[in-house]
């Protein structure tokens, strides 16, 4: 049997959230992980301990082509 993760409240109010922008935007994203890092601050990140999960090295990436 495969490990699936529960999701938390937050993290549920979060993906709904990331699904309707979709909607709004008339664009579905592949991947919902990217889309949530590249909209992630990098002090939201630090204050919910979460190393890397921000915007900033898609921005780096972006800056460096």
């Amino acid at each position: 049997m495969p490990f699936v993760k529960r999701l938390s409240q937050e993290e549920r109010t979060r993906l709904e959230r990331l699904r309707r922008l979709q909607t709004e935007l008339k664009h579905r994203f592949r991947d919902l992980s990217l889309l949530d890092q590249a909209l992630t601050h990098s002090s939201f990140s630090h204050e919910q301990n979460l190393p890397g999960k921000d915007y900033e090295r898609m921005e780096f990436f972006g800056d460096s082509i």
